[in-house]
């Protein structure tokens, strides 16, 4: 991986992460379970590790600076941990699904409440994904010292 780093810029970053947004809301319509759903959920996964993992290791790859501006540190920061409940929920996402599904095929009676489950976690994933890179892209912005 580390030989991709001389390619990943921001622009790469950027757009990668716009993709993952449009695959997270490509979700909402159509049919669910089906492999599209599926594969649709697991490129966004694999995206937002790859984008996660490619800028931790580009920023660890600059020399060290000694951020001094609270509000650089509080906005990533909350991007940190905002993003961290995001995979949370995606990590789930595939439990509920599969409960869902099983539940559905043998006539559960719990199936309105997992599919309630289902549905408002990926609502929470979106919110989560969403104003993690708002706090991402602000704080990048504002200077660290």
């Amino acid at each position: 991986m580390n030989c991709l780093l001389s390619f990943w810029n921001y622009r790469l970053s950027f757009s990668l992460t716009f993709i993952t947004g449009a695959l997270l809301l490509w979700q909402y319509p159509g049919a669910k379970g089906t492999a599209a759903h599926v594969t649709r959920w697991a490129l966004a996964l694999f995206l937002s590790v790859l984008v996660v993992y490619m800028n931790t290791a580009t920023v660890l790859n600059q020399p060290p600076v000694r951020i001094t501006n609270l509000w650089h540190l509080r906005l990533m920061e909350f991007h940190q941990n905002v993003g961290l409940i995001y995979f949370a929920f995606m990590a789930v996402m595939p439990i509920l699904g599969g409960s869902l599904m099983a539940a559905v095929r043998r006539g559960s009676r719990r199936v309105a409440a997992l599919r309630a489950a289902h549905k408002w976690a990926a609502y929470a994933a979106e919110i989560s994904w969403l104003a993690s890179n708002i706090a991402s892209e602000i704080g990048s912005r504002i200077p660290r010292t």
